[in-house]
């Protein structure tokens, strides 16, 4: 029943996209491409996944590989049916171009890094490397990829509402639904160049000047409106960390 509930609005989803290819031909011939990412992608995880299987014994690479092609309809279990089947439509229509990459990045760390766990929660698939030398995270869409530097024990739901990294990088989901096809160009490739030129902000603990950034300051709000409202979370704790918005002497 569980599982019916996480994944029933994401099978009517698919089926609904497949009625839809039916009648439009530039729209098929856009879907052939974006199934057959998908489905090399999948295959080239599970395939890889079989191998290590094979060889070393150990399957979890397999494993994984299914639950991140799962995530294609896999949905939140607080949201109600039609709510859930609208998520997956968008996930699969308005931010396709950002569900297909992250997809594809999900299989490819899944296949290369040897220590990592797959999970789903709040409707995003996130795939955790554990026992890094960093702690970060990349959200494409709703794929997420956490480096932490320890082990996640017992219930991921708990480790998830005490880790502002892991909330934080689900509070980008939210504008990948609102900017969808925009959402690489205006937030994905600025938010990459930005991580990778960041400099420490005078006057701050570990604040850096990606930060700041306005696409950063908005998955915080989003974030901190999410677990108050699910998990009465006091965002304001932890603010000098994650800022909800710039300080009024930030040039």
């Amino acid at each position: 029943m569980k599982l019916m509930k996480r994944f029933a609005p994401g099978i009517l989803a698919a089926v609904i996209i497949c009625l839809l290819l039916q009648t439009v031909s530039v729209v098929f011939t856009v879907y052939i491409f974006y199934f057959l990412l998908m489905g090399t992608s999948a295959a080239l995880g599970i395939i890889s996944g079989l191998m290590i299987w094979i060889f070393s014994g150990h399957k979890s690479t397999l494993t994984n590989a299914f639950k991140i092609l799962g995530g294609n309809i896999n949905t939140s279990e607080k949201q109600a049916f039609f709510s859930a089947l609208l998520q997956v439509l968008l996930r699969h229509t308005w931010e396709m171009p950002q569900t297909v990459l992250g997809h594809i990045y999900l299989q490819i760390q899944n296949i290369v890094v040897l220590k990592k766990r797959v999970d789903y929660w709040g409707g995003a698939t996130f795939l955790i490397l554990e026992n890094q030398k960093t702690r970060k995270g990349i959200s494409i869409g709703s794929f997420i990829n956490v480096y932490i530097k320890d082990e996640i024990k017992g219930d991921f739901e708990t480790a998830i509402t005490k880790g502002m990294l892991f909330m934080h990088e689900y509070g980008h989901t939210f504008d990948s639904r609102i900017y969808g096809i925009f959402f690489l160009p205006l937030i994905g490739l600025p938010s990459l160049i930005s991580a990778a030129t960041a400099k420490p902000v005078a006057g701050t603990k570990g604040v850096l000047t990606h930060d700041f950034r306005w696409y950063e300051l908005s998955a915080n709000r989003h974030a901190a409106h999410y677990f108050k409202k699910y998990y009465s979370f006091d965002w304001k704790v932890f603010e000098d960390l994650y800022p909800l918005q710039k300080p009024s002497d930030y040039a």
